[in-house]
């Protein structure tokens, strides 16, 4: 049995509390309608056991007459203790519809080590114990200092073993390959293994912004997020600060300029998270629910304006 106290914040929806650790977060889910249950249960029936009868993009241009439901439908807001540190926007593939815009606008931008040294510290101080920590890019394994990098995080490994780091690559060339190779057995990796200038045959049309959609302009509440972030790895870091999720940090803010990430790991709470989803989720493609899905690029207009202006003159946002 613990000595500590019981918990004295308020439970939300979505709470972790670790007492014996000392650890606690407790983020709020919004409420969910009847009506939104009843039309997020027509989706997932529709489209599961007869997904290969309708198709998906019918169903989605159908459910879109109805107010978008999908911002309020999601059961939980912040629904794990996970964290994905986006190291750097360097990639060595050109996907169309990225959703960290490498593809569209490469770049060479990446966290220092001082920055992962101030996150371990961040953590330690505050007790934070991630369940899962994620490495992602870009081509994370393409970071100039990834073992430097590494070597830091493992100080915040011997704060918490029971924390699963892992890698995600893409596993295409010589290099990633070496460096794969190369990791700390306490690393996972999660490898896509694509293939040296390919890419899958179905994509997320990220680059369809809502906002462009009239029926989402209007009714959409885009700070309430999408389903991404149930799916999603976690809270995400990078060279910028704290986000929602990570389509957010390089694919969006990096692009638009908004430069609303999060500083310090103390300042992150619901409230900083939904101003950030208010500006950031209108740009998403993954906001729509259900989403059509793409196998060639497609762009909506406030993204060619974006891309267009960010190969003119480079957005600069403050750093973490």
């Amino acid at each position: 049995m613990s000595n500590k106290a019981p918990c004295q914040r308020p439970k939300a929806n979505s709470h972790y509390c670790n007492r014996e650790k000392g650890a606690c977060f407790s983020i709020r889910r919004p409420r969910v309608s009847h009506f939104q249950k009843i039309k997020g249960y027509i989706y997932d029936k529709i489209t599961g056991p007869y997904f290969s009868i309708i198709p998906r993009l019918a169903v989605s241009r159908a459910l879109d007459f109805f107010v978008p439901f999908h911002g309020t439908f999601h059961k939980k807001y912040y629904p794990n203790n996970n964290l994905v540190i986006c190291l750097t926007a360097i990639c060595n593939q050109q996907c169309f519809n990225c959703v960290s815009s490498c593809g569209q606008v490469p770049d060479s931008d990446s966290m220092s080590p001082g920055q992962i040294e101030k996150f371990v510290q961040e953590a330690t101080e505050l007790k934070y114990y991630w369940n899962k920590i994620s490495l992602t890019g870009g081509e994370p394994t393409l970071h100039p200092q990834i073992f430097e990098i590494i070597g830091t995080l493992e100080k915040y490994k011997s704060f918490n073993s029971d924390c699963i780091f892992e890698i995600v690559t893409n596993g295409v060339g010589e290099k990633v390959k070496s460096t794969l190779s190369r990791l700390p057995d306490w690393i996972m990796i999660e490898n896509s293994q694509k293939q040296a200038g390919q890419q899958s045959n179905v994509f997320i049309p990220f680059n369809m912004a809502p906002v462009d959609n009239k029926i989402y302009s209007r009714f959409a509440d885009f700070s309430k997020g999408c389903q991404m972030l149930e799916s999603c790895q976690g809270l995400a870091l990078s060279m910028y600060g704290y986000y929602p999720t990570s389509p957010c940090v390089l694919g969006i803010d990096r692009i638009f300029g908004f430069d609303i990430g999060i500083k310090k790991l103390s300042l992150v709470d619901e409230r900083a998270l939904r101003n950030q989803m208010k500006a950031l989720c209108q740009y998403c493609g993954i906001f729509k629910r259900p989403y059509e899905l793409i196998t060639k690029p497609k762009m909506s207009l406030s993204w060619e304006k974006a891309y267009s202006h960010y190969r003119k003159q480079k957005p600069i946002l403050s750093r973490y």
